[in-house]
């Protein structure tokens, strides 16, 4: 069994460098935009399965099917939140795409710049949501070392697995950016979704006969696992849900990827796509309840660590080819969320917060103004954001060789941080009076407030620390908008071309950059 897993996983990484070196390498002059964004230029499909593997990661097989094993049917927020999350990316692509293809924009940061008219928020916006995101990096990687420790039957430590992954991600990265990011995610998404349905429904099938089964077993041995149990719980429940859904809709991986699209359609489309793919998590689920059950069923205790029980049941099958199949398929989602966020992180320093510096220290013009263009073609930001990316990665991989808690809570200390970002960023695109000292006042409150009550361990009655942060940001960013909104302010002035811009067809936005209208 370990031989045919090290061979699936060395012809998984020899595939890897195939995509890798079959993608245009980027050169130093290859510029920011192609680097990170590629141009705009890619269709639905790519987009669609980059996307999806950002999101759905290799923790999931991993963390989340141990919590739902300990929680239930609690694990199941993952349902309602992946789809409001699809249809939201829907909405806004409409209103992203035109921006990004008229303004040249390449982070989320860069939303707020536009709209706000301060290179400071826009450094703020970056180093909060960069930082908080490095927590990804970590729990993939440590899913890495993993995987490789097992599928070598621990001839290779979890040490040196993780390092592993991280130096074939760095490499594909710095090699063509997002283009042989994009290359790569769309097989490794393909390789995920294929093999999470072939695996998950053999484990199922070969361990309880049916879905059907598997279910009526945790209910005789378990019946308290199908409910939510008290207001506490169903507070836990609402706290996760929401702030998931306004979380990954601020994920910085998500707009580099936003801005991918050739055309608002294309972006439409690939979310339509994650909607479906909402379905997906499913699978996640079952996987939960097949680890309840399996003691009672075959015997075998799968031990006292649930984030190991997924592939402990598909390992105790017997059947090599689909062990090995699960490893690489979880493999292939950790990397493909772990090198599309090490990508945007790196950006964001590089972008967001060093040329926004730059351009405070000379008294740049903002994105929009002539003078941006000009100001920003000064600086090799390509060759700095390499850089960067292999210094986030060496951190990352440092931190994997701490002890780190449960992964799923280590995820929800970082939505609970991107989620505030939500309210702030709805009212730069849909509402005109949101000002910039309300967005600024919305964040800072938001975040003293969350990770105050995190601090200070604040019984809130089941509600996670994030839902206060988010409702007082909320209510502080609405009442400071209505005490310090006038219409000569800039960002004012500027929702109205937002407005215009969005309202505009890709035809009319291409001849607005060309200064033809």
């Amino acid at each position: 069994m370990v031989a045919t897993s090290i061979i699936i996983i060395v012809i998984y990484f020899i595939i890897l460098i195939f995509l890798t070196l079959r993608t245009p390498k980027s050169t130093k002059e290859t510029s920011f935009e192609d680097f990170y964004t590629g141009s705009k230029s890619m269709g639905a499909i790519v987009v669609g399965l980059v996307m999806l593997v950002t999101y759905y990661s290799g923790t999931t097989w991993t963390g989340w099917t141990g919590f739902t094993a300990e929680t239930g049917i609690f694990g199941a927020y993952m349902l309602p939140y992946a789809v409001f999350a699809g249809i939201a990316m829907y909405m806004l692509s409409g209103k992203i795409w035109p921006l990004g293809k008229r303004f040249n924009l390449g982070t989320m940061a860069d939303i707020f710049e536009l709209r706000y008219r301060s290179i400071g928020l826009k450094m703020l916006i970056g180093f909060l949501g960069a930082t908080l995101n490095i927590t990804w990096i970590t729990m993939e990687l440590v899913t890495i070392g993993y995987i490789i420790n097992i599928a070598t039957g621990g001839a290779v430590s979890l040490e040196i697995g993780a390092l592993i992954g991280v130096v074939f991600m760095t490499a594909y990265t710095l090699w063509g950016g997002v283009r042989s990011v994009s290359s790569v995610n769309t097989f490794q998404s393909s390789l995920m979704v294929v093999g999470a349905i072939g695996v998950v429904m053999y484990a199922v099938y070969s361990t309880y006969g049916s879905v059907t089964n598997m279910f009526e077993v945790v209910l005789s041995i378990r019946p308290e696992t199908f409910i939510i149990d008290g207001a506490y719980n169903m507070r836990q429940w609402f706290s996760f849900v929401l702030l998931c859904a306004m979380g990954v809709l601020c994920y910085p991986s998500l707009y580099m990827k936003f801005y991918l699209g050739k055309s608002t359609n294309e972006i439409k489309k690939s979310s339509i796509f994650n909607v479906a793919g909402a379905l997906w998590s499913i699978l996640i689920l079952f996987g939960g309840f097949a680890i309840i059950g399996y003691e009672a069923v075959t015997q075998v205790s799968l031990g006292t660590n649930a984030e190991e029980g997924f592939l402990l049941i598909v390992k105790n099958s017997g059947n090599a080819f689909i062990y090995g199949l699960a490893l690489v398929f979880i493999l292939a989602a950790t990397m493909g969320t772990v090198d599309g966020t090490l990508l945007a992180i790196s950006g964001i320093f590089s972008s967001d917060l060093i040329q926004g510096y730059k351009r405070i220290q000379r008294k740049s013009g903002l994105i929009g103004e002539e003078s941006y263009s000009l100001n920003e073609a000064n600086d090799n930001m390509v060759k700095r954001t390499r850089i960067i990316i292999i210094i986030v990665s060496v951190l990352g991989y440092f931190v994997t060789l701490m002890d780190l808690p449960l992964l799923v809570m280590i995820a929800m200390i970082n939505y609970q941080g991107i989620a505030l970002f939500f309210v702030p960023l709805i009212g730069a695109l849909m509402w005109k009076k949101g000002t910039k000292i309300a967005a600024y006042t919305s964040i800072i409150a938001g975040f003293i407030t969350t990770f105050g009550l995190m601090i200070l361990k604040v019984d809130l009655s089941g509600y996670l620390p994030g839902v206060i942060g988010v409702l007082i940001g909320a209510v502080l960013y609405v009442a400071v908008s209505l005490a310090t909104y006038k219409e000569e302010l800039p960002e004012a002035k500027y929702y109205e071309i937002i407005k215009s811009t969005i309202t505009n067809t890709e035809k009319e936005i291409d001849s607005l950059n060309k200064g033809l209208v």
